[in-house]
């Protein structure tokens, strides 16, 4: 038997240690389920089928620009609506600052939104925007103004 130095064994090569495999990715997730078994026809229930005094009040929670520039363009419905004096009673537009990002004319929207109320606007908050002449015609076109 031949035993070596130790001197020689320190120039020995050391064996390797054993390469550790990385682990075996996860297995992917399991598919989601099914989403559930729509409703039958009979159990939706139709936006148009509410009375018109809750769309109403669904509506006016909308500021003047969406009312005039896109929920009176949903439906037919909702045309009329938008449409009706008593929709525009209270005109709120001291939220909206003249600018010149505004892709809209403020003041006639508001002269619209004045005409709307065919006579029966009772209370209106203005912006920055509005102007002398404005003032004017909202005066002058409603009578029940307080």
């Amino acid at each position: 038997m031949i035993t070596l130095s130790k001197q020689h064994q320190l120039f020995q090569k050391e064996k390797p240690l054993a390469v550790m495999e990385p682990p075996p990715p996860a297995p992917p997730p399991p598919p989601p389920p099914p989403p559930p078994h729509p409703l039958p026809a009979e159990q939706y229930r139709n936006w148009l089928d509410l009375p018109q005094e809750v769309t109403e009040s669904i509506l006016k929670r909308l500021g003047v620009i969406e009312i005039l520039t896109s929920a009176q363009k949903v439906c037919l419905l909702w045309r009329k609506i938008c449409k009706g004096p008593s929709m525009w009673r209270t005109i709120n537009m001291a939220a909206y600052q003249d600018s010149w990002s505004m892709p809209y004319d403020l003041e006639d929207m508001c002269r619209h939104a004045v005409d709307l109320s065919c006579g029966q606007l009772v209370g209106i908050k203005l912006g920055s925007f509005c102007t002398d002449d404005l003032l004017k015609y909202v005066t002058e076109s409603s009578s029940e103004l307080r």
